[in-house]
């Protein structure tokens, strides 16, 4: 935070992964119930930023990797 407070600019970074296929958490059915979803276990993925002063928003987003490439287009 004193570097924020000196005039630098000071950023939260965090990725986030989400599972294409569906899952039910908790379903009460006489019936069974499918849902189509896509195959290979996709990822989507999901690189942001917060600025700790002004909280605008950044975000990258992709279906491959998150690693230092994305972090350095970040």
């Amino acid at each position: 935070m004193e570097e924020a407070i000196s005039g630098n600019k000071v950023f939260f970074v965090d990725p986030l992964h989400f599972v294409h296929p569906a899952y039910l958490g908790f379903l009460w059915s006489f019936t069974r119930t499918f849902i189509c979803s896509p195959s290979g276990g996709k990822l989507f993925n999901v690189l942001g930023a917060v600025n700790v002063v002004t909280k605008e928003i950044i975000t990258i987003k992709n279906e491959t990797y998150i690693n230092s490439e994305s972090l350095c287009q970040l």
